[in-house]
């Protein structure tokens, strides 16, 4: 019974302490900004907010979970919902798979970019990357030339006028698409750090995730100004394209400001998005069992400039392959 009392005793001060970690930090900011850092230093930490002591902390309230389940010790209930609290504010993500800040001003090495389609650029703002929209055009043809030959002048005619049918046809008002990728091998449990700026018209598209295979079948954040829904996480699978969820409210990657855009999935197919810091999405969803082996960026309209992108990984265990 003393062992019990135990656990019940050191298990209260761990969950006042969890749910009041983010508050002190916000409490205790520092007086000068964190937001510079030597070039040359690789930073683990994807989210720069997250307290050091937080993760010592689950360590220890999931040790004591385990012990209280182990010997009875508390509602089964109740040490479900503490498990999940612990995944909740837990960072698996431990491995440093890709960090790139474009400083170098090299696409080409550490890491290789490959450029698919369109034109990307490395500028002092980081990562840009520009789709113009190709807009309807209509072509006239000049009127026939006056002739005495009168045969000549039917055929010219008819055969104008079936030109102009075919070329009144308006181009559709559709982006130039450009596309960029990593060759790069990333668990199915990731987290991924993007950091950019957009200048964009109703109409266009942004998405980046992470892809299997030439299809690049998988997971994608997709931006779609002006549109509703504005955001959205796209699973793309060999029977197509679906959203698994979205973000109803209106919703803007606009106004001059850089913006960080975090998208993780854990073990239990648990995905999560966060825009500078607020949770905007989160779904479960276990479609895709294996390793991935790209990330990819795609612009269908506008122009971004990509200042960061980061991505860490967390330990894989073996599993069957394939894709459900």
């Amino acid at each position: 019974m003393m062992k019990h009392r135990n656990i019940r005793d050191a298990l209260s001060p761990l969950v006042l302490l969890l749910f009041l970690s983010p508050l002190a930090t916000q409490a205790q900011e520092p007086r000068y900004s964190s937001d510079w850092g030597n070039p040359d230093e690789v930073k683990h930490r994807a989210t720069p907010e997250r307290p050091a002591a937080l993760d010592a902390l689950i360590r220890e309230l999931r040790k004591l979970t385990r012990d209280a389940e182990r010997h009875r010790a508390a509602d089964p209930t109740f040490l479900a919902d503490l498990k999940n609290l612990a995944r909740r504010y837990s960072w698996p993500w431990k491995k440093l798979i890709v960090m790139d800040d474009f400083r170098d001003g090299d696409l080409s090495h550490n890491p290789s970019w490959k450029i698919r389609s369109g034109s990307f650029t490395v500028g002092r703002r980081g990562l840009i990357s520009t789709a113009e929209r190709l807009h309807p055009t209509r072509s006239d043809n000049p009127k026939p030339r006056q002739s005495d030959d009168l045969a000549r002048q039917i055929l010219g005619g008819l055969l104008q006028d079936f030109s102009r049918e075919k070329s009144n046809k308006p181009v559709q008002n559709q982006p130039r698409r450009s596309r960029i990728f990593l060759n790069q091998r990333i668990p199915n449990r990731f987290a991924i750090n993007v950091k950019l700026r957009a200048r964009t018209s109703p109409g266009d598209r942004f998405e980046f995730g992470v892809g299997q295979g030439n299809r690049s079948v998988g997971y994608y954040l997709q931006y779609n100004p002006g549109a509703s829904p504005a955001l959205s996480l796209v699973q793309k699978s060999s029977r197509g394209r679906a959203v698994i969820e979205s973000v109803s409210e209106p919703f803007s990657l606009e106004g001059g400001k850089w913006h960080t855009l975090l998208m993780t999935r854990d073990r239990t197919g648990d995905m999560t998005v966060v825009i500078d810091g607020k949770t905007r999405m989160r779904v479960r969803d276990r479609s895709f069992r294996d390793a991935f082996d790209r990330f990819v960026i795609t612009n269908r309209g506008g122009r971004y400039a990509i200042r960061s992108v980061t991505i860490h990984g967390a330990s894989e265990h073996r599993r069957r392959s394939g894709q459900r």
